[in-house]
């Protein structure tokens, strides 16, 4: 088994997505982490698409902790359910790797300096 600190030893009782514009200019969304010191129960709740905390406006969902440990660097995905984690293990499975079928990675857009404003 790897080393992975929060998942072993943790339980992530419960994962709040607030969304971004919590704080005044970061775009990121914030996201509390509601963590257990001990072994894992599994099943993590989710609490996403909040339109009012105070009114229980929101969706709730439950995943399986272990669920993370087959994420790309272990990332807390809390987007996929059972279904969609099943078709993203099928076609990593089935299919091959982007890089198996492009030759050079080029730059997308490109806007030179006197192009870019800083005027809204």
């Amino acid at each position: 088994m790897g080393n992975f600190s929060i998942l072993d030893n943790t339980h992530i009782d419960q994962i709040v997505d607030l969304g971004s514009g919590v704080f005044e200019n970061v775009t990121a969304s914030t996201v509390v982490l509601n963590i257990k010191n001990q072994p894992t129960l599994n099943n993590s709740k989710i609490i996403t698409a909040i339109n009012n905390i105070e009114k229980h406006d929101f969706s709730i969902s439950v995943i399986d902790q272990s669920q993370y440990r087959e994420n790309i660097s272990y990332a807390f995905n809390i987007y996929m359910g059972p279904k969609e984690i099943n078709i993203s293990k099928r076609i990593r499975h089935r299919g091959s790797k982007l890089c198996e079928y492009y030759i050079d990675n080029i730059e997308g857009i490109v806007a030179h300096k006197h192009l870019i404003s800083v005027r809204p």
